[in-house]
């Protein structure tokens, strides 16, 4: 799942990313949220 997120355009600099960073809660930006939503073929 995390492979397939770091290939997906737009979500570079995504926190959830990032090296060393705990897989707990972490804050999603919108446009994150919708570029997820988008290659899920959920958006708008």
């Amino acid at each position: 799942m995390l492979a397939e997120l770091r290939g997906i355009s737009g979500l570079e600099n995504m926190l959830l990313l990032q090296k060393r960073m705990r897989l707990s809660i972490q804050p999603v930006l919108e446009n994150e949220f919708n570029i997820i939503l988008n290659h899920a073929g959920l958006g708008p």
